[in-house]
């Protein structure tokens, strides 16, 4: 069926598509009368992942995959339960629903269309109206979150869709921050701590029992003493040596004088047989000195060989000291060796505690300063940007919507009845198109006409 065929059976059926237009269109302003005013308040969130401290390194792309994550994640977080049921205990403690039967408008017809359009009514205590005329959707392009909640109040409509945008920034601030991080390593820190004061405790107990207080210093100091002693020892020796080498040469010259003949030649030289009593001579040979002279020098050896033996005496008396105190030096570094892995050991356990706690309170006040951005409003990875305002004008029904919708409708529900009532009428095999190979017979013509009219009639 062409066009000039359609306008044909629309024309002859003008009364049915005018009736079918006005009633589609009475029906819309029937709808447009009597159906609820439904307002929508709409709140926009800025939700951006970068504003937190641990998320503000890394490349684009990784950045913008979790912003992508991070905006779905909030806008499923802006439909769960726990939202929703947050921000309806915050509107009923703040402004009671008013019940249904309460409402003017208790038609049929009202009812009908308010549950077909699945809109909110007055009472919204029951959870799944309220999640049905919630939406929660991400703006094209952007980091912004648009929350829209619609209702038959305006001002309960901007209500909810605040009290929404309100009930999920603070979602998001409770599921982000960490309260119990900073506790947690406070607890550490204490349990550290009374490791430390133990582990000191039994430092000193060992400390105090073996005399042990500085393994390495005790060391240095014990071989500092070790080193003077064996440099005394070696001086002390020496001496020994020395005086001894002095006594056997005193006594080697005590034994010649003894005999008054054959004095030392390294005293008097070498001494004639028969120059025993005879003068000195001008060369300074002491072999004719007299007598006493050689009593003199038998007792001053003798007094020399009395103070060198004394001398000796004190020398081995020193020696034996040096050995006797240099064993003990060698005893005490044995024990300190034997000592060195214990004390070590607590030392160690000393250290890695102190280390421990200053881990630990570094860590508790990263948390404490992590907690404190994430839990400041401020500060937080959701922030409104713009608060729902009451609407000035619903959403549904609209007159620029429903104006054209009804002229539409009216063209095509006419137009359909109208074809239906040609069709049911056999109508399409007269007005139908002809075949151009045969030409349409006068006669034939005549039979059409009467059959438009017996139609018509």
């Amino acid at each position: 069926m062409d066009f000039q065929n359609l306008i044909k059976i629309l024309w002859r059926h003008k009364l049915l598509f005018i009736s079918t237009f006005v009633l589609i269109n009475a029906a819309l302003i029937a709808l447009f009368s009597y159906a609820p005013k439904i307002y929508e308040g709409e709140t926009l969130i800025l939700a951006d992942s970068g504003r937190s401290l641990q998320q503000q390194s890394g490349d684009s792309f990784s950045l913008g995959l979790r912003q992508d994550r991070f905006i779905k994640s909030q806008v499923r977080l802006a439909q769960s339960d726990d939202v929703i049921a947050d921000a309806v205990k915050q509107v009923q403690t703040r402004d009671p629903v008013k019940k249904v039967d309460d409402a003017t408008d208790t038609s049929f017809v009202s009812s009908l269309i308010t549950s077909l359009l699945k809109s909110s009514s007055a009472e919204t205590e029951n959870m799944k109206r309220v999640q049905a005329s919630l939406r929660a959707e991400v703006e094209p392009n952007t980091d912004l979150i648009r929350i829209a909640f619609r209702h038959v109040d305006p001002e309960r409509a901007a209500l909810y869709a605040n009290r929404i945008a309100t009930s999920l920034v603070e979602r998001q601030v409770k599921l982000y921050a960490n309260p119990l991080a900073a506790q947690f390593f406070k607890e550490r820190e204490e349990t550290h701590r009374a490791k430390l004061a133990e582990d000191e405790h039994i430092l000193e107990t060992y400390s105090t029992k073996y005399s042990t207080y500085s393994i390495a210093e005790q060391q240095r100091l014990l071989l500092a003493r070790r080193d003077q002693i064996l440099t005394n020892l070696a001086m002390t020796l020496s001496s020994l040596s020395k005086v001894g080498g002095e006594l056997d040469s005193l006594r080697l010259q005590l034994s010649s004088l003894r005999s008054k003949i054959n004095l030392p030649a390294e005293i008097f030289g070498e001494v004639p047989a028969n120059a025993r009593f005879a003068r000195p001579s001008p060369n300074g040979n002491f072999s004719e000195d007299p007598p006493l002279l050689h009593v003199r020098l038998y007792q001053e050896s003798a007094q020399k060989i009395v103070n060198m033996n004394a001398e000796i005496a004190g020398l081995k008396t020193s020696e034996a000291s040096y050995n006797q105190e240099l064993a003990k030096v060698d005893n005490e570094l044995n024990l300190l060796a034997m000592r060195q892995g214990k004390f070590d050991r607590l030392t160690r356990e000393i250290e890695l505690d102190k280390t421990n706690i200053e881990l630990y309170a570094k860590k508790s006040s990263e948390a404490e300063i992590d907690n404190a951005w994430k839990s400041n409003e401020r500060l937080s990875n959701m922030q409104i940007v713009q608060e729902a305002a009451v609407p000035t004008g619903p959403v549904f029904p609209r007159p620029a919507i429903l104006a054209p919708l009804g002229l539409l409708l009216g063209l095509l529900f006419g137009c359909g009845v109208c074809m239906l009532r040609a069709f049911l009428a056999h109508e399409h095999h007269v007005v139908g198109p002809q075949p151009r190979s045969q030409p349409m017979e006068p006669s034939k013509g005549g039979s059409q006409i009467k059959l438009f009219r017996s139609a018509e009639s």
